[in-house]
């Protein structure tokens, strides 16, 4: 969504959320969040003020999620039916 706003381009967005509401939509603990976002921090991944957040290296934020494109181009009917 970012790229489509043009923002984020300096690795800066707006994230209009409280804790308590972003766990609320991903099924989380605004405790968990806040753990997530200290570990990220102190790991100097991420930082966050207020309602904006800036990500500093996404390879590595990547890494840590265990993230792997490559999902994203498999065709779901291959997926059901393997």
């Amino acid at each position: 969504m970012a790229k489509h706003t043009g923002e984020g381009a300096n690795g800066r967005f707006r994230l209009p959320l409280s804790q308590e509401q972003l766990a609320d939509a991903l099924g989380l603990s605004a405790v968990h969040i806040s753990r997530t976002f200290s570990i990220l921090h102190d790991e100097g991944l991420v930082n966050r003020e207020r309602h904006q957040v800036e990500l500093f290296d996404l390879d590595a934020l990547a890494d840590v999620a265990t993230f792997d494109a490559c999902y994203l181009n498999h065709n779901i009917r291959s997926l059901l039916y393997a």
